[in-house]
């Protein structure tokens, strides 16, 4: 409470309405200018770490935030709120999600900011809303197909490659055709996108896989048993 290079961690216990261990050890791990009440209250201390790192995605996200930002929107957390709820906000809020694809072909518009994603989960309504968190981390990318509308996921891989794990959906999420999704895959490959090998190099074989206990549902047989008329009433009730 008397030495100088305290006198911030002084004045948070004085607000404190009761001391314990855990606020203590959390209290003495926070820097400047972080050293606030509601995060020794809302911080676990082997939390506290991690915080610094969240703190950096913050930063990375959204640039122009100053720390006098960060701070009010800390000091501004509701009793029943936790930190968990305020990177998520933080992350909604992001203007841009910076990542590095390759030279996509034309027809492919990546959805890079947080007001792009959610207008685009309002048009196609699908859960789009919910991806921030990977696409936040850097580990997802979502782009669009416009000649068709379809909304892609790429997954990031090492050494800055991207991959498309067959995870593209139309409008409510409904199942392309068979032709477009082969356009699509073909213009991912050819910029640079890596697709799994049964689609490309390898497919030479898939007309057999059944034999072999191995079932491509994204070939053409899907679409005409989805068109079968029980499992078109099934489909219905699901929606």
């Amino acid at each position: 409470m008397t030495e100088p290079e305290h006198l911030t961690r002084a004045k948070v216990l004085a607000q404190l309405p009761r001391l314990t261990s855990a606020y203590l050890t959390t209290l003495l791990r926070l820097e400047e200018p972080f050293i606030l009440k509601e995060l020794v209250e809302h911080l676990d201390p082997n939390d506290v770490v991690n915080f610094s790192t969240a703190v950096r995605l913050v930063e990375h996200l959204s640039p122009q935030m100053t720390t006098e930002d960060l701070v009010t929107s800390i000091t501004s957390l509701q009793p029943e709120s936790n930190l968990h709820i305020w990177l998520q906000n933080q992350v909604r809020r992001a203007q841009i999600f910076p990542v590095t694809l390759p030279e996509l072909d034309k027809a492919f518009v990546p959805l890079t900011s947080s007001e792009i994603i959610r207008a685009k989960a309002l048009e196609y309504r699908n859960c789009l809303r919910s991806r921030f968190g990977e696409v936040a981390l850097g580990r997802t990318c979502y782009v669009e197909y416009q000649p068709s509308p379809a909304i892609i996921e790429l997954t990031a891989l090492s050494e800055g490659r991207w991959a498309c794990f067959d995870r593209i959906y139309g409008p409510r999420n409904a199942r392309l055709t068979s032709a477009t999704r082969r356009a699509i895959l073909q213009k991912l490959r050819a910029s640079g996108v890596l697709i799994y090998a049964h689609h490309d190099e390898i497919s030479r074989w898939n007309s057999i896989s059944r034999w072999l206990g191995v079932h491509d549902y994204d070939e053409a047989i899907l679409d005409e048993i989805l068109e079968h008329r029980s499992f078109r009433r099934i489909r219905i009730r699901l929606r």
